[in-house]
């Protein structure tokens, strides 16, 4: 009984792993509630539909601190709220890390 029970939970770990998303997945998730939407024009957006997009994008760099399309997502969606200061903490992170980079500009 305890060996099947063992089993069982063994089984559903290894499921929950399979499921949870990784961090290109809440990446791409975050994009497409913002599929036909033009990026220049973010504030248009209903906020809770910004919010949604910016927890994605958080989960994706929470498992993926290096995930550079999802920052530059990120400080865009930040922008986007009105969350100034986290914007320009990450665009500042985005060129030191590459400062050839015309998109953190």
């Amino acid at each position: 009984m305890r060996t099947v029970a063992l089993a069982l939970a063994t089984l559903s770990l290894a499921l929950t792993a399979c499921l949870q998303p990784d961090a290109a997945a809440w990446h791409e998730r975050g994009l497409r509630l913002l599929d036909g939407v033009d990026r220049s024009d973010l504030r248009s957006v209903p906020r809770p539909r910004l919010y949604e997009a910016i927890h994605c994008q958080q989960q994706a760099l929470h498992l993926d601190a290096d995930l550079v399309p999802a920052a530059v997502e990120l400080a865009r969606l930040h922008t986007a709220v009105g969350a100034f200061e986290r914007a320009t903490e990450l665009y500042r992170s985005l060129v030191q890390g590459d400062a050839q980079n015309p998109v953190h500009y």
